[in-house]
């Protein structure tokens, strides 16, 4: 644990500086193109045996016993486990942490259809695959309660105690809501769906384990590989230095590999019992079933406004589906961030997670604020019309100043930037909905805002190192999953130093060769919480060259680092030797550590962005295209254009998914997924993708941090959904307020108002 932060640094200036804000191609992207990058389930060790896990078919009850000698003849198994015989850890359970109840890893016990109740293990997966496919399981069935509806009845089975409502539900609140109300001129309601999302990484969730001389070693999956080592080690009672986790590569995460599950154990526990390396990848029909997904949300809201269009309050009633047990709950639902994003001085939102017997909820790129927004921003659209006016005026005129919850000020709000650069270069120009047209292909245009907290800060520590040769290491522990956070980290340094940034490599995703940085890299914060750490070693690094090549030199200290920026300015690879001589003449490597700026105090950090939608509505099938989108986006300063481009279009074609598309199909009689394959399960293709997706630069300075940084991962997705939906009300006058939006939802409605 970090006691003593690197003093505060000073801000960097505004606008551009020689290497951060440049647009720098992805350090690994030869690698990934060529295959080189290791992901861990190119993992493949001698002797290495493959585990499949075995799962429940129904969605509740109790597993009685299981008849494994039909799959015991396959050639090649090795061990099958059931609930009853699994080798259980020393801390014989699986938990997230120390404020959660610990459950068997596999426990006979059965919540909802997919839990794991048992490991094959054989000398091939296609051995295990098979065997898993014979073990014969003999339940005893219990009531279960597969929707919200269900569970929320007044003779609904109890998942819990205290009911089906975790906690007893939650209230969010600020101001007086009762004068808001009074003080309404215009006061609209609507109630609004979502539909669970999943998340369909392209690389499956899985591991190797392996033993080595009692060490644990594990190629991980994982958006975190401290994280994932420290929970290891919780579960099977071993200091830190005795469990290794290497996540360097990751194909992908949204918010599904934070955490330890129950896998990681699995495959663990199965190593050691059998004395060699377990490889356990899930099948992609599990991915569906048992690795969770964004859950499925309900909400009433209510608006109300001033004639000359000032908010006056707000109110939410949501639920959301929370799984069998309060473990995931708080991904569930939420209200926070669409209340933080209009400055309305009266809101209010009472939360229910609801339990039910199918798989929990877990974070998903914007958890619970994607949901939230997808639906208030078609509220506020939907007030903006009620009062005559153009939806971005509406917006401007309610653009919040301070967080409504601890009434402290944004560190940097660059939403009026937002709107006004994005409306620019959509080139807005809003008109009433075409409801009356006779047009088989109707275009129309629509926005949407959104807020998301950037305040999950911790403890963080990073390295940079010179050595003999004139590399430059920037070593920090996280797992890059994706997003370019090798290379922006590159950049930092390189500005500390004053140095090219191809000098410069970024070592991480391996536990036991980086210090902790950060947990797992989650909610859009890595830059913000490890950035300022990556600055302070560099800048501690060029002291420490300046002193020692003023030695080796026999020169001023401050004239070492101006020869070498002035050599580096020209490009030219004598800075490396320069420095590989006074890295040689400290014994081989001069390197230096900082740590994270104090969080800071009587400010609130928030990203902002507000997206522009044109989409074209078949009248005869209900089909719609999204032609064009202009996403603007305040996430203080972008150290990479390139990268924060990439993470604006992917992310705006995630959130295009959930809004149009995405959809679980389950069986309401048994839980069982009915659409759990790549085929059935409908996600944005080529054919979907918009001909542009433009990203605009709406940022401020935010003086939360001396990089002046936010992030930019999960924004993206969250403005998606209202403004597509928005625009599709323009194009044709009809609201669709279930997502996703679909052809039979869009013909109905159609069919609806043809006949009214």
């Amino acid at each position: 644990m970090i006691t003593d932060p690197s003093p505060p640094l000073d801000p960097w200036p505004q606008g551009a500086l020689r290497v951060v804000g440049r647009r720098v191609t992805r350090a690994s992207a030869m690698d990934k193109v060529t295959g080189r990058a290791c992901f861990a389930s190119d993992v493949a060790l001698p002797g290495m045996a493959h585990a499949v896990v075995l799962r429940a078919a129904i969605p509740r009850g109790r597993v009685l016993g299981a008849d494994a000698a039909a799959a015991m003849t396959v050639p090649g198994v090795i061990h099958i486990a059931g609930p009853f015989d699994f080798p259980l850890p020393p801390g014989t359970a699986y938990s997230l942490g120390p404020s959660f109840r610990p459950r068997p890893v596999i426990d006979a016990e059965v919540r909802f259809v997919g839990e794991e109740i048992g490991a094959v293990v054989a000398e091939t997966p296609v051995a295990a695959r098979l065997a898993a496919r014979l073990v014969r399981f003999d339940y005893a069935p219990q009531p279960a309660v597969l929707t919200m509806a269900a569970a929320l009845a007044p003779d609904a089975p109890r998942l819990a105690a205290d009911g089906n409502i975790v906690g007893g539900g939650d209230v969010l609140s600020a101001g007086d809501l009762e004068g808001g109300i009074a003080a309404s001129d215009v006061v609209v309601e609507a109630c609004y769906a979502t539909e669970a999302q999943h998340h369909n990484v392209l690389e499956p969730h899985g591991c190797v384990a392996a033993w080595d001389a009692g060490t644990l070693i594990m190629w991980d999956s994982s958006q975190g590989c401290h994280a994932i080592r420290e929970r290891l080690a919780a579960v099977f009672e071993l200091p830190l230095e005795r469990v290794r986790v290497i996540s360097e590569h990751v194909g992908g995460g949204f918010g599904s590999k934070i955490t330890l599950k129950p896998y990681h154990v699995i495959a663990a526990q199965l190593a050691r019992l059998l004395g060699r390396p377990i490889r356990l990848f899930t099948e992609r029909r599990d991915e569906f079933i048992a690795s969770h997904h964004r859950a499925a949300t309900g909400r009433t809201i209510w608006l109300g406004a001033t004639s000359a269009g000032r908010l006056t309050f707000i109110a939410q009633r949501v639920s959301g589906q929370a799984g069998p047990s309060a473990l995931f709950a708080r991904n569930a639902a939420g209200a926070a961030n669409g209340l933080r994003l209009h400055g309305c001085p009266n809101v209010r939102a009472e939360i229910r997670r609801v339990l039910t017997n199918t798989q929990a909820p877990i974070p998903f790129r914007g958890p619970t604020a994607a949901e939230d927004i997808f639906c208030l921003e078609q509220a506020i659209d939907e007030m903006a019309h009620a009062l005559a006016m153009d939806p971005l005026d509406f917006h401007r005129r309610n653009i919040a100043d301070i967080e409504p919850f601890t009434r402290l000020p944004y560190a940097g709000n660059g939403l009026r930037a937002c709107y006004d650069r994005g409306a620019a270069a959509f080139g807005w120009n809003w008109r009433p909905p075409q409801d009356a047209d006779d047009n088989v292909l109707a275009r129309g245009i629509g926005m949407g805002a959104v807020a998301y907290d950037g305040t999950l800060y911790e403890d963080s520590q990073a390295t940079v190192a010179a050595y003999r040769d004139g590399r430059i290491e920037v070593c920090v522990g996280l797992t890059e999953i994706g997003c370019g956070a090798d290379t922006v980290f590159a950049q930092i340094a390189a500005e500390a130093l004053d140095v090219p940034v191809d000098l410069l490599h970024t070592r991480f995703g391996d536990t036991h060769a980086t210090p902790r940085s950060i947990d797992s890299t989650n909610h859009s914060r890595t830059t913000t919480v490890v950035g300022p750490a990556v600055r302070a070693a560099a800048q501690a690094l060029r002291a420490l060259l300046m002193e020692q090549g003023a030695r080796l030199l026999q020169t001023e200290a401050a004239h070492v680092m101006q020869c070498g920026a002035a050599v580096a300015r020209r490009d030219d690879p004598g800075v490396a030797v320069t420095f590989g001589a006074i890295a040689a003449a400290a014994g081989g490597v001069l390197s230096a550590t900082g740590s994270r700026e104090r969080a800071p105090d009587g400010v609130f950090q928030a990203m902002f962005g507000a997206h522009f939608v044109e989409v074209e509505v078949d009248r005869r099938t209900g089909r719609v295209r999204v032609l064009r989108a202009v996403c603007a986006h305040d996430a203080g300063r972008v150290v990479n254009p390139l990268l924060a481009e990439s993470q604006v279009q992917g992310g705006f074609l995630q959130g295009m998914g959930m809004a149009l598309l995405e959809e679980r199909v389950a069986d309401p009689r048994d839980g069982h997924l009915l659409n759990a394959t790549m085929w059935a399960y409908r996600m944005p293709g080529a054919a979907d993708v918009p001909a542009s997706i433009r990203f605009v630069d709406g940022s401020v300075p935010d003086i939360s941090n001396s990089l002046g940084v936010k992030g930019i991962g999960e924004p993206p997705l969250i403005a998606a959904g209202a403004a597509i939906a928005n625009a599709i009300f323009n194009a044709c006058g009809v609201r669709i307020r279930s997502y996703p939006i679909t052809p039979d939802k869009v013909r109905a409605a159609l069919a609806d108002r043809s006949r009214a």
